[in-house]
């Protein structure tokens, strides 16, 4: 075996599943892709997603109090890497440039994917510091997803995309 650098040790967790987290604040549409999604608790059911402090997506999440998960095929591969490749500082509605749908849900709004194959509602809990990222944990308020879920996924209709890298081609399902 050969060291791998310290710094290095989260691409160990590669490849992994993006989802798109979306949020509205302020009459804008925000959104990114995001690797680091992990279940933290299923009483009360919480999610956490990492991010940098510094991404437009994560500010707008934080001054809305909300946002939503998406789970998208390897058909969104576009969307996804012009949401990853894109700052949403300067955009409008980020989700709309990228080529996918929504629909503003609830109150306060939250944006919901169209094309997601399940998707989560999410209220902000807490945020806490770790190094140079931030742990949003979110309170899931609701969930859905497609028939392919069926308390498991089948994957006989729903084709992820498996993230590898930066700079990387997607990995395929035979």
């Amino acid at each position: 075996m050969r060291k791998v650098e310290p710094s290095k040790v989260y691409r160990l967790l590669y490849p992994s599943v993006p989802v798109v987290v979306a949020a509205f604040q302020a009459g804008r549409c925000f959104a990114m892709p995001v690797v680091s999604i992990i279940s933290l608790s299923g009483d009360p059911p919480l999610v956490g997603i990492s991010s940098s402090p510094s991404h437009a997506t994560y500010l707008a999440i934080r001054r809305a109090g909300w946002f939503s998960v998406a789970w998208l095929d390897a058909e969104s591969l576009p969307s996804i890497e012009y949401l990853g490749s894109n700052s949403g500082s300067e955009t409008r509605d980020k989700l709309t440039a990228s080529g996918l749908h929504y629909t503003l849900r609830g109150s306060p709004a939250v944006p919901i994917v169209k094309e997601a194959r399940a998707r989560l509602v999410c209220s902000v809990e807490s945020t806490r510091r770790y190094g140079d990222h931030e742990l949003v944990a979110g309170r899931v308020v609701g969930a859905e997803a497609d028939g392919d879920f069926r308390d498991y996924w089948e994957f006989e209709r729903y084709d992820p995309v498996l993230y590898t890298g930066l700079g990387r081609p997607p990995l395929r399902r035979p």
